[in-house]
Formats: C-alpha cells, sequence, structure tokens
C-alpha cells in the first residue's frame, strides 16, 4: 500500500515537470489518415477531419502506439499532419 502511494505521488510529481495533461481531461477527435505524401526525408499524411471537427493547426495527433505528428495545416474538412518521421519535425 505505502509503495502504490509513494509511486503515485511520483507520477504526479513527473506529470508536472512534463507538463502532461491527463488523458481525461484532453479532448480526442477521431480522424483517419487518407493518404500520406513525400520522399525519404518529407512526410506528410492528409486527415479526413479539419476545422469543422474542431481540428486545430498545432493539434498532437496520435495513434495506438503513441503520438504520430503534429497538425501544420487545416481545412473545412481536412488537416495536414507533418509526421514525426519528417526531417521538420
Amino acid at each position: 500500500q505505502a509503495a502504490a502511494t509513494e509511486l503515485r505521488a511520483e507520477n504526479e510529481s513527473l506529470r508536472q515537470l512534463m507538463k502532461v495533461v491527463p488523458h481525461n481531461t484532453a479532448s480526442l477527435i477521431a480522424a483517419r489518415i487518407v493518404s500520406e505524401h513525400g520522399g525519404p526525408l518529407s512526410r506528410i499524411a492528409l486527415l479526413n477531419g479539419g476545422a469543422q471537427d474542431g481540428i486545430v493547426k498545432g493539434n498532437a495527433v496520435i495513434g495506438a502506439d503513441g503520438l504520430v505528428g503534429s497538425v501544420m495545416e487545416t481545412g473545412a474538412s481536412s488537416a495536414r499532419v507533418l509526421l514525426l518521421t519528417d526531417i521538420n519535425s
């Protein structure tokens, strides 16, 4: 019991240091990657969700395995994502 309490306190301290938003307060918007563009160093994806869905420039994009990239541009119903694998990321 004491170890669990200590771990909770340590986790909270680390979250504060990293400025992490807890999952239960973050809002998520579902969208699919409909295409990918780029070459060996440039990687951009197009999402099927945009401003009308609440997606804005700078939003983090996450997938099942974690962070994928960030929104670099939005249209009414689509958004361009700069992937982490891009050299400019």
